[in-house]
């Protein structure tokens, strides 16, 4: 686990305590209002979540307003002694920590973020086709001989040439 990884992982634990002193259960009258309650875990949700996200200037700013808060609440009465010490004291490991994470990005140069592993996709199985049904005709040749082409036309018979026969009677001519 990396060293910024791990932190966050403190990180979240420390929320989570801050959390729990937030809304711990307390026999006889209570030592911090439900409302203020209600907002004061808004804000540490809030803060895990921009530190989660690797903004730690960002969460060390929220924490900063959720302290202004807890002051506030505290002096109108809605927090009691025990409980903002507790809540204070919860505040100050999660500034510690947020501090040194500061530092750590400072000191070294920022590495991309860790890429996430692609799913192993399986391929498709490539579609075995169906045999269709319905057989389709294809045509084959017929293996009977081509047709003979048309014979020519014959040529006509030339028309016979006069013949010149000597008349039996020949008339004189005038």
């Amino acid at each position: 686990m990396t060293p910024a990884r791990r932190f966050r992982c403190h990180l979240a634990a420390v929320v989570l305590a801050s959390s729990i002193i937030l809304t711990g259960c307390v026999s006889g009258p209570p030592d911090l209002d439900e409302a203020t309650a209600a907002k004061l875990q808004e804000s540490v949700a809030h803060i895990a979540e921009v530190a989660a996200a690797g903004k730690f200037a960002d969460a060390l700013t929220n924490l900063e307003s959720l302290q202004a808060q807890l002051t506030e609440a505290t002096a109108r009465g809605d927090v009691g002694g025990d409980r903002e010490a507790r809540i204070r004291g919860a505040i100050e490991n999660v500034r510690f920590d947020l501090n040194a994470l500061i530092d750590a990005q400072k000191s070294k140069p920022e590495l991309p973020p860790e890429p996430e592993p692609e799913p192993e996709t399986t391929p498709d199985p490539t579609p075995i086709p169906e045999p269709d049904p319905s057989p389709v005709p294809t045509l084959t040749p017929d293996p009977s001989p081509a047709p003979e082409p048309p014979a020519p036309d014959p040529e006509p018979e030339p028309e016979p040439a006069p013949s010149i026969t000597p008349d039996p009677n020949p008339s004189p001519s005038p």
